[in-house]
């Protein structure tokens, strides 16, 4: 979790220098309720803790269960749509992130046999809904909706010829909470968390393991993120 707090607050410098000089302006600043309607667009990155759960199981009995926990940063792209009601902010954004996370390690398995196991994961996407209060400058939300991600798998065994390798489009819902600083009427810096369970993704074998051998995957995701966005208004 401190790597995870030291890397979005370094990215987080790094997002309010993005926008122009001039979105420090005083004399623009935006202090008021957002009362009108735009859309949006803009860059983000962060930190992430992963845990991927992987339960093997032979002719469906699980023989053993280990975890892999990557801990990537990660930058990305995100658009979206919002509207004000008053002080009330609802919403939709979508966002795409890019990273390289990887972990492996080796497992006991049953007698002198041993496992070893990798995952890869480099993007993820997200289409979310928005409902959240406008305190003037500051918009304070809370964020949900359906998630995606690929999950490249290799698992394989000492007594065994080859690799059990899969890439997986794996799907599942995300929710989140954060708040937004509006710096002018077209220009905010943002922080959010979110929670993403991608579910349970199973592997059939194909070969490197024994036949009705089954990999199971449990994904999930932490994210700690920092934004610049521009509203075209």
């Amino acid at each position: 979790m401190r790597r995870l707090i030291r890397a979005s607050g370094g990215i987080a410098g790094l997002a309010l220098f993005a926008a122009p000089a001039h979105a420090v302006d005083a004399s623009k600043r935006f202090s008021g309720p957002v009362i009108s309607s735009a859309f949006y667009a803009g860059a983000h990155g962060g930190s992430s803790l992963m845990v991927d759960t992987l339960t093997q199981s032979d002719n469906g009995v699980p023989f053993f269960t280990s975890k892999l926990k990557p801990h990537p940063v990660f930058g990305g792209l995100h658009v979206g749509f919002q509207r004000s009601f008053g002080s009330l902010m609802v919403g939709l954004e979508a966002d795409v992130d890019g990273l390289n996370a990887s972990a492996s390690k080796t497992v006991a398995g049953t007698g002198t046999t041993t496992y070893n196991r990798s995952i890869t994961n480099t993007y993820q996407g997200s289409f979310r809904s928005r409902l959240g209060y406008d305190f003037g400058a500051v918009v304070l939300y809370a964020t949900g909706g359906v998630a995606v991600t690929t999950l490249k798998a290799t698992s394989s065994a000492s007594t065994a010829p080859a690799n059990q390798t899969s890439m997986n489009l794996a799907s599942g819902w995300t929710v989140g909470a954060g708040a937004q600083y509006m710096l002018t009427t077209q220009w905010a810096a943002y922080t959010e968390y979110r929670y993403t369970d991608f579910g349970n993704v199973s592997v059939a074998a194909d070969g490197g393991l024994n036949a009705g051998s089954t990999a199971n995957h449990q994904f999930v995701v932490q994210s700690l993120r920092v934004g610049a966005t521009y509203f075209f208004r």
